[in-house]
């Protein structure tokens, strides 16, 4: 889960508390914008509406399961015309489960597009609908000037076990799960880091290569990984 982003980047909206496999209950925030929500079988229905004319960038949904860390989770459909309203389905699969039998929901407002975020989101998604919760992956790791390349096993979303082909690390990195890494490389995005360049797998959605800059200024900072070999498993 990544660490709430600050309050000033949100507009406010309708923040909506739904509980799973209920229905919805609303708490007003001081805004004209509203966030509505149906429910079907597998998925759910959002709406914004009362969008200001002025606010032409896009809107990123969010969850929540306690009102303080908050999760984006995808974006809103395009409007036809400003202070239009907006739309978007989720399939429940979509939404990170946090073990509470309630999710709260809310907008947030973006100045321009943020072609990293939406592209992050997007396979994430894919990552979250392959259900994959077993699998094995070789993964290489570079930290600077120090490399550790391993293999990983995870069973049940967990680290089950792993084996360290070569490192020149003095003490190597704690292995990640897929998971893991996704919110490793969402941390970069959010700062944002100087330079990103991510390659997703077309079939899985994990990211598959990335090197990171965080700071042009700063040398030896910079951090990349690959995954290798991914074998799935159900």
């Amino acid at each position: 889960m990544n660490p709430p982003i600050p309050l000033t980047a949100f507009l406010a909206a309708l923040v909506l508390l739904f509980y799973l496999g209920g229905g919805p209950a609303s708490a007003q925030a001081p805004s004209s914008t509203q966030l509505q929500l149906s429910q079907q079988a597998n998925s759910i229905s959002f709406r914004l509406t009362g969008i200001p004319e002025a606010d032409v960038g896009p809107w990123v949904l969010q969850s929540s399961a306690d009102l303080e860390i908050w999760e984006d989770l995808a974006f809103f459909g395009r409007s036809a015309a400003p202070g239009t309203d907006l739309e978007l389905e989720l399939a429940k699969a979509s939404i990170p489960s946090t073990g509470s039998s309630q999710q709260f929901f809310r907008a947030r407002h973006l100045e321009s597009d943020d072609r990293l975020l939406r592209e992050f989101l997007a396979a994430r998604d894919v990552w979250r609908h392959s259900g994959i919760n077993r699998y094995n992956m070789e993964v290489r790791w570079n930290l600077s000037q120090f490399t550790w390349h391993g293999t990983v096993t995870v069973h049940a979303g967990q680290v089950a076990s792993f084996e360290t082909l070569s490192t020149n690390f003095f003490e190597p990195p704690e292995p990640k799960t897929m998971d893991e890494w996704f919110d490793h490389l969402k941390r970069f995005i959010d700062q944002p880091a100087d330079e990103i360049i991510v390659t997703y797998d077309p079939v899985f959605g994990y990211p598959k290569s990335v090197s990171i800059d965080e700071d042009f200024r700063i040398a030896d900072e910079e951090q990349s990984w690959s995954i290798l070999d991914f074998l799935p498993g159900r």
